[in-house]
């Protein structure tokens, strides 16, 4: 699967009276994205309560002019190079380890659980190319 196909499975939302266009449009297949202010979906960061608002993941690749599809619940397969774009892993997913939106950089996740700050649980790995999207209100943890 390319980056720019559509992923499989899954309820998803293509919402083009709520989210505008996607910022920026070379945003990459998978990313954790939230809604700006003004209406577009942007990469979500845990590094505030507000940027970590997730409202799903990237469903198909940002294009310029184009309503974003994005899931918001259920399983999104993936190839295992996609989602090592998103993670900064190799090999894909960990089968039973959950993702949390990155706290360091934007539109990536981790499955490394924060300990202090924004923790923003994403979904869990079913297996290596599959992520089930179950996204949690963002949550302070720690001192």
């Amino acid at each position: 699967m390319t980056d720019t196909a559509t992923a499989t499975a899954g309820p998803k939302v293509t919402a083009p009276n709520t989210i505008t266009a996607l910022v920026p449009s070379n945003t990459l297949i998978g990313t954790p994205v939230r809604k700006s202010g003004t209406g577009t979906a942007i990469p979500a960061k845990a590094d505030s309560a507000a940027d970590a608002r997730c409202i799903g993941l990237l469903a198909t690749a940002g294009a310029a002019d184009t309503d974003p599809q994005i899931r918001y619940a259920g399983p999104l397969t993936l190839e295992t190079t996609e989602w090592d774009a998103i993670t900064g892993d190799s090999g894909g997913l960990v089968e039973d380890d959950y993702y949390f939106i990155s706290q360091s950089s934007a539109g990536k996740l981790t499955k490394t659980a924060p300990v202090s700050g924004i923790r923003a649980p994403v979904g869990v790995a079913l297996s290596a190319d599959t992520l089930l999207i179950l996204i949690s209100y963002p949550a302070t943890v720690g001192a």
